[in-house]
C-alpha cells in the first residue's frame, strides 16, 4: 500500500476507532501506549506542537513534502495541522520559496518563522476549522505563544542606537493579540545574550548566557511575569553548566540540565520558589513539555530515543512510548502527546494518551 494511502488509512483508524475527542479528558478508553499517526505523509513531519482549539484538539508540524513549493528550492519547509478528530490534515502556510518552520499554537492561534535568508515571524488565526489571512509580528527566531501573547529571541543591532561598545545582541520581544499592535521588549540586555522564551499566561521563561570558565559556558534559566515584574527573576543555573529547553505551565517551569554531567530534567516552583528534580537517571534526558501536572521528556537510556513522562502530584516516572526507532520532540496537551517519530523510512508524527 502506498505511504500516503496509509496515512489516510490510519488517521481515518484513528479517528473512527480510538476517537481522540474534542478535548484531553475525555475518551479514557485509550489505553496508555497505544499509538496512532497524527500524519506519516512522505518526507519528514516534525517538530509538533499541541493545544485545545475551537474545533478540538490541535496539532501543527513543520512539513518539507514538496507540494506548493518551487522546483529545486533550497528552502523545503512548510507548516500543516490537524485537528485530531479529523481524518485529514490541512495545510497553514506553503510558502513556495521560503521555509515556514518552529510553528507553536495556542486555541485557534498558529505562529512560525519565516525564512527566506532572514527570519520574521507570522501568524495566523484558524476560523470555523479553516485557516485566514497571515499576519507579520516581527523578526526573529523561537516563538512561542499562549493564548493572546506571543514571545520570541531577536538580534538587536546596539550600535546603530549609539551603542558601538555593545554590538549585537539578543533579547526577547513579546507581541500581545489583543494589544496595541506593536511589539515590546521583555529583556533589554546590554551584555548578556537571552534567547529561547516559553511562555504561559503574563510569564515568559528564557535561557541567559554568561561567560563561564570557557567563553560563554553557562546558560541561566530566567523567568519575568510582566504584569508585576519589573525586570528577570532568577529560576536556576550553575557556573559552566547548562539549563535550556524550558518549558512552563501556569507557575511551574521544567527544563534539562547538566549540573551532573549528563542531560537531567528539573523543575521550579515559582510560587514557592522551591526547585524538585524530575528525572535523573542513565543516559539523557533532553527536551521537555509540560501541561499540567504531567512533564514529558525524550529518553536515550535503552540506546535510543523514547518517550518518558513524570507525574508532578505523584511524583511517579512512566514511559509513555518506547519502541522501535527514536521518538523525539515531544509535546503535551492535557493526557495527550504528540512526538517526531523516524520508526518508518522519514519522520512522521504520532500521538498517544497517557491515562
Amino acid at each position: 500500500m502506498k505511504k500516503e494511502y496509509l496515512c489516510l488509512y490510519l488517521a481515518t483508524l484513528l479517528a473512527c476507532r480510538v476517537g481522540l475527542a474534542d478535548d484531553a479528558s475525555a475518551d479514557r478508553e485509550w489505553s496508555p501506549g497505544k499509538t496512532a499517526p497524527v500524519c506519516a505523509a512522505p518526507a519528514d513531519q516534525q517538530s509538533a506542537a499541541i493545544t485545545s482549539s475551537d474545533n478540538g484538539l490541535l496539532v501543527v508540524w513543520q512539513d518539507n513534502r514538496p507540494v506548493g513549493k518551487k522546483p529545486d528550492t533550497e528552502y523545503p519547509w512548510s507548516v500543516y495541522g490537524r485537528y485530531l478528530k479529523q481524518a485529514k490534515e490541512f495545510p497553514i502556510h506553503l510558502p513556495p520559496d521560503a521555509d515556514a518552520v518552529s510553528p507553536d499554537v495556542s486555541g485557534n492561534h498558529v505562529v512560525w518563522v519565516h525564512n527566506r535568508g532572514w527570519s520574521s515571524l507570522e501568524m495566523m488565526t484558524l476560523q470555523d476549522g479553516s485557516p485566514t489571512v497571515r499576519k507579520p509580528i516581527g523578526s526573529g527566531s523561537n516563538p512561542a505563544i499562549d493564548g493572546n501573547l506571543i514571545v520570541w529571541s531577536t538580534g538587536e543591532n546596539r550600535s546603530e542606537e549609539g551603542r558601538p561598545d555593545i554590538s549585537w545582541i539578543n533579547d526577547i520581544k513579546a507581541y500581545e493579540l489583543d494589544g496595541p499592535g506593536i511589539a515590546f521588549d521583555v529583556t533589554n540586555s546590554d551584555k548578556l545574550p537571552e534567547s529561547v522564551p516559553a511562555v504561559s499566561g503574563s510569564t515568559v521563561v528564557w535561557e541567559e548566557a554568561t561567560f563561564g570558565s570557557s567563553g560563554w559556558s553557562s546558560m541561566f534559566l530566567r523567568y519575568r511575569d510582566i504584569d508585576r515584574d519589573g525586570s528577570g527573576r532568577r529560576v536556576a543555573g550553575t557556573r559552566d553548566k547548562k539549563c535550556v529547553h524550558a518549558a512552563i505551565d501556569n507557575r511551574f517551569v521544567v527544563w534539562q540540565d547538566d549540573r551532573n554531567g549528563g542531560w537531567d530534567i528539573y523543575g521550579f516552583d515559582i510560587v514557592s520558589g522551591r526547585e524538585r528534580s524530575i528525572h535523573k537517571g542513565p543516559g539523557d534526558q533532553e527536551n521537555p513539555a509540560l501541561h499540567g501536572s504531567l512533564v514529558v521528556w525524550q529518553d536515550n537510556r535503552n540506546g535510543d530515543w523514547d518517550i518518558f513522562g513524570y507525574d508532578i502530584r505523584t511524583r511517579k516516572t512512566f514511559p509513555v512510548f518506547v519502541g522501535v526507532g527514536n521518538q523525539t520532540e515531544p509535546d503535551i496537551y492535557g493526557d495527550v502527546v504528540v512526538w517526531t517519530d523516524d520508526r518508518g523510512d522519514d519522520k512522521d508524527i504520532y500521538a498517544t494518551r497517557v491515562k
